[in-house]
C-alpha cells in the first residue's frame, strides 16, 4: 500500500504488523509524518506476518483496500488494538474485528470476506517477508541500557552497539 504525493521523490518504507502492539503505538508517528509531509513523500507499507492473527488482519486490510477503505480499517485496528490484540490470552480476541468493521461507513463486509480469499494477498505477504529478510534493519534506541544487548532478528542473533555521532 502506498500513500502520499511524493513530489520530492522520497519513499518511507514502513514494515507493519497490524497485530503488533509497537506498530499500533508507532502508527501515531507515521500519521503525523504523513500529515506534515504528504506532498513531499510517499509512505510504502510492507507487511510483517509475525503474530498469531497477523495474516487475518493483513487479509482484512488488503480486502478493504479494494473498497478504498484501507486507511479506515488500519486506523480502526490500531485505535481498538487493546480490545482485540494482545500477547495475553485474555485479550486475544480477533473476532471482535468483525464487530468493529461494521462501524466503518460504506464498508461492504460480505465483499470484504470474499476479497480476503484472493490468493494475491498471500503473494504480497510472501514477497514482503522475503524483502524484510534481506533488508538491513535500522533500530532506533533511545538509551544506553541496550548497548551490547543481543536481539533475535530473522532467526539470527544481532548485537546492538550504540554509536554516538
Amino acid at each position: 500500500y502506498k500513500m502520499g504525493d511524493n513530489q520530492k521523490n522520497i519513499s518511507v518504507v514502513e514494515f507493519l504488523d497490524p497485530e503488533c502492539e509497537s506498530c499500533a503505538i508507532y502508527s501515531e508517528v507515521v500519521k503525523k509524518l504523513y500529515k506534515e509531509y504528504y506532498k513531499d513523500i510517499q509512505i510504502v507499507v510492507k507487511y510483517l506476518d509475525n503474530h498469531k492473527n497477523s495474516r487475518l488482519t493483513i487479509q482484512m486490510l488488503e480486502a478493504a483496500r479494494v473498497q478504498g477503505k484501507y486507511e479506515d480499517v488500519l486506523n480502526m485496528m490500531f485505535e481498538k488494538h487493546s480490545l482485540w490484540a494482545s500477547h495475553y490470552a485474555s485479550v486475544d480476541k480477533p473476532e471482535l474485528l468483525w464487530q468493529f468493521l461494521k462501524e466503518i461507513p460504506n464498508l461492504d463486509i460480505e465483499k470484504l470476506k470474499v476479497d480476503m480469499n484472493n490468493p494475491k494477498i498471500d503473494e504480497i505477504i510472501a514477497k514482503n517477508m522475503e524483502e524484510i529478510s534481506t533488508q538491513t534493519l535500522a533500530v532506533s534506541i533511545d538509551n544506553a541500557e541496550n548497548d551490547g544487548k543481543e536481539w533475535n532478528i530473522n532467526g539470527e542473533k544481532v548485537k546492538i552497539s550504540i554509536v554516538k555521532a
